[in-house]
């Protein structure tokens, strides 16, 4: 039985989706969240997805592409001037590591400090696996408190190395031709240097994302109800395939991002995310989010057997 870690992505910053991973959670399919904790309610939301889900293993979203930092003007070099964090489509590499070190660990402990451990530890935007410096941050405070981090070999490949290329032209007016350089080799070489360095940093075998939708499934970020569950279903078929297909004793990660299962409310759930004071998490992907959604609330636990594998823990990471 291959074990596998459900988690969700984007706890704490808008009801709709905390609502969405709740459900999923409930039914044992989502053993696994990743909690942003930058967000206005994100303390209550936190409180509350462990009452109701005590059994989760929480981990810590940090973030430095949305919302606003925690130690606000003390981590100038992460932020815009109005004091927000860039869009990751507006990434600077010179950034302070000691700022960027002090903040994540202010995210971190922000979980602890209600009295919650935390369990792993993931990157919004992948943001922090762009450069060499900035990866190492991640990594001490993970060595430091000895949490496992989301596994820097992100499947499928191709998709993630379209990311990178994407990336790459979004930053041409904020990064400098060696710079942009750097990231791309950077990304197509992480996996090397975390097995040079030798810092005994754990992860997952891996992490599959293509369960994720991106913006280029979608047609002007809405979808008809008949097109949500036409890409349910295809996203079915393709766990049910991933699934059949995984094997091995080291975890791996399937990466989930859900809504609340209520098409109807979808344009609301976008007014809302666009009304709260915290840029970094787009409308435009909520249909999306659905599918997934609705594509895993098709699966009940106890099938996972006739898959070979079986929910996983964080704490099994070698």
């Amino acid at each position: 039985m291959t074990p596998i870690l459900f988690t969700a992505d984007d706890y704490s910053i808008l009801q709709a989706i905390d609502n969405g991973i709740i459900s999923m959670a409930k039914k044992g399919l989502i053993n696994s969240v990743a909690a942003l904790t930058n967000g206005n309610h994100s303390a209550r939301q936190i409180d509350f997805l462990m009452q109701e889900c005590p059994n989760i293993e929480l981990g810590c979203h940090l973030t430095i592409t949305s919302g606003k930092p925690l130690l606000g003007d003390q981590v100038s070099s992460l932020t815009t001037n109005n004091g927000y964090f860039r869009n990751y489509k507006e990434y600077q590499r010179a950034i302070d590591t000691s700022e960027l070190y002090n903040e994540l660990k202010a995210q971190t402990e922000f979980i602890e400090q209600l009295g919650h451990a935390v369990k792993h530890l993931s990157v919004h935007h992948n943001s922090l696996y762009f450069y060499p410096e900035h990866f190492d941050v991640l990594v001490n405070l993970g060595v430091e408190k000895n949490i496992p981090i989301r596994s820097v070999d992100i499947r499928p490949v191709i998709k993630d190395s379209l990311y990178s290329l994407l990336l790459n032209l979004y930053l041409t007016d904020d990064l400098s031709i060696q710079d942009r350089s750097d990231l791309l080799e950077f990304r197509s070489t992480i996996e090397n240097y975390v097995v040079n360095s030798g810092n005994g940093i754990k992860m997952p075998a891996y992490v599959e994302s293509s369960h994720y939708v991106t913006k280029s499934n979608l047609k002007n970020g809405t979808w008809s109800y008949k097109t949500v569950k036409k890409h349910a279903k295809n996203k079915m078929k393709k766990l049910m395939k991933l699934w059949r297909k995984v094997s091995g004793n080291h975890p791996i990660e399937f990466m989930f991002h859900l809504i609340h299962n209520n098409y109807y409310s979808l344009n609301l759930y976008k007014q809302q995310m666009r009304s709260l004071d915290y840029p970094g998490i787009d409308p435009n992907y909520f249909d999306g989010r659905l599918a997934e959604l609705r594509s895993l609330n098709g699966f009940k636990k106890e099938a996972l057997d006739d898959y070979g594998i079986k929910p996983a823990s964080w704490n099994n990471i070698p």
